[in-house]
């Protein structure tokens, strides 16, 4: 029986035969020394879930493996899911929520002497690895409005052609409009 599925936009892929399924919930902590040699953390992240599966694909189903394709079709759809790097998701218990958002990053089919050819029928060994993975969202962008800052350095530039000693332009009032800028500037921000 099957104790996973692996769903694809258009394939579910499940083993005939699931001899393991570990589910890795790593974490790690940030490690800092400080000046008396010790070692302290301040911080703790979750690693993204791994997933490792272990068993067999065979011409020989069983109504309860929900698998309907043959070991051929298996190992090819297989390769072609890790090849094409799109995320699927992993059903893997009843109880619990799916994992979206995977990737393989391991896929090992073997043939060896527990596995093969035998009168007509075929059978694979099949070890794999996932990851989890989040995407990062893009960052909004936000327009600032135009002040009075901007058309007084818009008319210094103007006269820094005129002949004029670029040391020596007005800008008289700057602290004021500088002041102004970052109040509507911070206005924009929540909470600022």
């Amino acid at each position: 029986m099957s104790v996973y599925y692996i769903r694809s936009s258009d394939k579910v892929f499940a083993l005939d035969s699931t001899a393991e399924v570990v589910i890795s919930l790593d974490g790690k902590t940030s490690d800092y020394v400080v000046e008396d040699g010790s070692t302290v953390q301040d911080h703790y992240v979750n690693s993204n879930k791994v997933v490792t599966c272990s068993g067999k694909i065979s011409s020989i189903k069983s109504t309860s493996s929900g698998n309907n394709l043959s070991p051929a079709e298996y190992m090819q759809g297989m390769e072609e899911l890790k090849e094409s790097r799109t995320p699927f998701t992993f059903i893997w218990h009843p109880l619990r929520p799916p994992l979206d958002n995977c990737v393989f990053t391991s896929l090992s089919i073997t043939q060896n002497s527990e596995t093969g050819y035998a009168g007509n029928c075929y059978s694979v060994s099949v070890d794999f690895t996932i990851k989890q993975i989040k995407f990062a969202e893009q960052a909004d962008t936000t327009t600032v409005p135009a002040l009075k800052f901007k058309d007084k350095v818009e008319g210094e530039k103007k006269g820094a052609g005129s002949g004029k000693n670029p040391k020596e332009t007005n800008l008289e009032g700057t602290e004021g409009a500088l002041a102004t800028y970052w109040k509507n500037f911070t206005s924009l921000i929540p909470g600022g």
